[in-house]
């Protein structure tokens, strides 16, 4: 190892590792050799867990400093009085000057104005009273406090009002002070587990597109006239919402577009927001650290459908594909429902409003068959009762395409074209002066005839290529191949087709938002494009403007000589999204291997570890379990819980283990190991594909921090994605087995070559 180390430290120098952190890695021994034959590491107990005292990551991390840009809305300064009065709030008691005017409304101490009336917000992780004094420090003249709360430094204020919840007071106060600009806008509040940012993305841009004219609050932050703000949260605090909603209607917007969170709902940040449409977009487990139960996440999110109660104004928009759509449909009543669905159909289908087209049948071959007609294929429907198979028979008649014309044949047809131009020549010197009926008429024929002419000609040179090229393409053997198939949806590595129904007619749209997971996003949106009277072509041409979002099924092209890979970031960090992502890849044309870079964030939920890691597992080729926002937990033991979910016998014994696994699983083979640094885990990951494989870095997306213990340090996973990809084909060329395949199962050897 010493003389490897010699011999690879000009690599180590260029790889950004310095001669510390090569030692460290190569005293690791934390990944067990794996068995000789088929199989994968020894599952780790709980109680067998390593507890390890090293250094988490041993490199030096930068601190992140979240941006500090506050969105600044002009607005008349409003006594305390006709604040409360405005907002209807109910007040325990006033101490102090109730006509004291104040500039404005705010919630974080950091952000505070001087003259502005600061509320003490209980969050999650921190006590607002406890900034009471810093946000008076800052120049606020008066304060909002829970009753009963003890808050100390208090003297500063010219007032002070006690109420029973500030979190609930803190909107109401602050849509008084803007004058309710709520009301003034068209205000979309997108819910669910997954696919809010992508739906919020795309309606906004649907009101840009249009020139309309939107505000964005989500999880990638805030946008407000083309001005992007940062946002620490999904759903900010309620104080943050009404200053953007005041502010998208000095802009003259016609609309807000809002993440809504299962926090916001529970805590009541969108109290005080009056949603023209709610859209559901699905739900699966997440966030049962705050919800506990997964019943109680469930009521949570419907809360904002339970608020509509509008039939002439509101509406509700819901995949009612979901398990519990339902539930969302009975919330949501009495306001109409528009729904959407994956469920592909005919036109005039009733099981939903907006719901993909039908994919034409899978061609039989008859001389292929061995059965015949009596293939069991060809009994198989889709949900509707529709054939899946159609026999295609030997002796179905076929017209042979022309080919192409031969030099001899085309000096021919050119001879003649100029024999007849010839006797036009003649025809006209006998005729009537220029100008006249008789020469336009003879004039105006020629000219019809030339262009047909010159299309058949077109058309004959055209095919005649495309059977040079293709031979199989115009028999009834090729027409039956999956490539002349018509889908209904087709994913490419670059963009996706998706053809659909709407109750107004079909909508073909070509988006750049990528994978087979973001249909359901695309149905969503044309659903509201709908429910809110947008033209067909208006839909089409909006979604085609916008080339993606953020984190999300995000591309990795560094642009520089020839990348025959593919790295793929997403924000999926959760079972499901997870799952939709990677066979989303999966259904990518060409995809050879998926390699999976994925983890799971501490203090968060740990019964959706050992589900993530399954997952991983099951849908990939390669997977490197690694770190994901660790935060106060042990880095390493997030990364066993994971591992639990994995049993390789499981997925060898088949039909006969005692729990079988999916049949579409069974025999699964993947590589994985477990790389603690994620930035070591991506570096690898990109060292290892090969052409046409797919790198997938799952978790993190947009973000632009991981934190560590209580600390969040500057990491963003497309930058060390774009870095790892630049230093790829130089590795290669010191490192040549990295070229190639790595084969199953792995020696000790290779794990010694991935630490180095």
């Amino acid at each position: 190892r010493a003389a490897a180390r010699a011999a690879d430290e000009g690599l180590a120098s260029d790889l950004g590792l310095d001669s510390a952190r090569v030692e460290r890695l190569e005293g690791q021994q934390d990944t067990p050799s794996l068995p000789s034959l088929r199989g994968g590491r020894q599952r780790v107990l709980p109680h067998e867990r390593k507890d390890r005292a090293t250094p988490f990551y041993g490199r030096a991390f930068v601190p992140w400093e979240a941006p500090s840009k506050r969105l600044e809305v002009n607005s008349p300064h409003r006594s305390i009085e006709e604040l409360v009065a405005a907002a209807g709030l109910e007040v325990v008691a006033l101490e102090g000057d109730p006509t004291l005017e104040v500039t404005g409304v705010c919630a974080d101490s950091r952000q505070a104005r001087p003259g502005e009336l600061f509320v003490c917000v209980r969050g999650l992780g921190s006590d607002g009273h406890a900034y009471a004094r810093a946000a008076l420090d800052a120049g606020c003249v008066a304060l909002v406090v829970e009753d009963g709360a003890e808050v100390k430094g208090t003297a500063p204020a010219q007032a002070l009002l006690r109420v029973r919840s500030t979190e609930r007071a803190a909107g109401a106060l602050a849509a008084a002070f803007y004058g309710f600009p709520g009301d003034k806008l068209a205000c979309v509040g997108v819910t669910g587990t997954n696919g809010k940012t992508t739906v919020s993305t795309l309606i906004a841009g649907m009101y840009e597109n249009l020139m309309m004219g939107s505000a964005l609050i989500g999880t990638v932050g805030i946008n407000v006239g083309g001005e992007d703000y940062p946002s620490t949260h999904t759903t900010p605090d309620a104080v943050t919402i009404q200053r953007v909603l005041a502010a998208a209607a000095q802009a003259d917007a016609a609309a807000a577009v809002m993440e809504v969170s299962s926090h916001a709902l529970a805590l009541g940040r969108v109290d005080e927001v009056d949603f023209d449409v709610a859209i559901f977009t699905n739900l699966t487990r997440d966030h049962l650290d705050f919800h506990e139960t997964e019943e109680e996440y469930l009521k949570a999110k419907l809360k904002l459908f339970e608020r509509l109660d509008d039939p002439q104004r509101q509406r509700a928009i819901i995949n009612v594909d979901d398990p519990h759509a339902q539930r969302f449909i009975d919330a949501a009543a009495p306001v109409p429902v528009i729904t959407f669905s994956m469920r592909a159909a005919d036109e005039g289908s009733t099981h939903a409003d907006v719901y993909l087209k039908r994919d034409a049948p899978i061609k039989l071959y008859e001389e292929e068959l061995e059965l015949g007609e009596d293939d069991p294929r060809l009994e198989e429907v889709d949900w509707q009762g529709k054939p899946l198979y159609e026999l295609v028979r030997a002796d179905e008649g076929y017209e042979e395409p022309p080919l192409l014309l031969s030099p001899e044949d085309l000096a021919d047809d050119i001879n003649e074209e100029l024999a007849k131009g010839q006797t036009r020549a003649e025809t006209l010197e006998n005729s009537p002066p220029e100008g006249s009926p008789e020469v336009d008429a003879i004039l105006q024929e020629d000219a019809e005839r030339m262009h047909e002419a010159q299309e058949k000609f077109l058309h004959t040179q055209l095919e005649g290529a495309a059977r040079q090229m293709n031979p199989t393409a115009f028999d009834p053997k090729g027409q039956a191949s999956e490539y002349m198939r018509y889908r209904a949806v087709d994913c490419k590595l670059f963009d996706t087709r998706v053809d659909m129904w709407t109750p107004s007619g079909e909508v073909a749209v070509l988006s750049g938002l990528l994978g087979h997971t973001n249909v359901y996003n695309l149905l969503a949106a044309v659903a509201f494009g709908h429910t809110v009277g947008f033209s067909a072509p208006q839909i089409e041409q909006s979604i085609e403007s916008i080339d993606g979002v953020p984190g999300r099924f995000e591309l990795v092209d560094v642009g520089e000589g020839e990348q025959n890979f593919a790295v793929v970031v997403d924000y999926a960090h959760t079972p499901d999204a997870l799952e939709r992502l990677l066979k989303s890849v999966r259904q990518i044309e060409d995809c050879a291997r998926v390699i999976t870079v994925v983890g799971c964030g501490g203090d968060r939920d740990r019964g959706k570890r050992p589900e993530m890691g399954r997952i991983a597992w099951e849908n990939s080729d390669m997977v490197f379990f690694t770190s994901d926002n660790p935060r106060t937990e042990e880095p390493q033991w997030v990364i066993d819980d994971m591992l639990q979910g994995i049993d390789v016998e499981r997925y060898e014994a088949g039909d006969d283990f005692q729990n079988p696994p999916d049949r579409e699983h069974l025999g699964h083979i993947c590589q994985y190991f477990d790389v603690v640094d994620r930035e070591d885990a991506i570096r690898l990951a990109v060292l290892t594909a090969n052409t046409r494989d797919v790198v997938v870095i799952a978790g993190k997306g947009h973000e632009t921090y991981i934190e560590i213990g209580k600390t969040k340090y500057r990491f963003d996973d497309r930058e060390v994605a774009a870095n790892a990809i630049r230093f790829s084909e130089e590795t290669k060329e010191v490192m040549p087995w990295l070229r190639s395949k790595w084969e199953y199962p792995m020696s000790y050897d290779d794990m010694d070559a991935c630490d180095e």
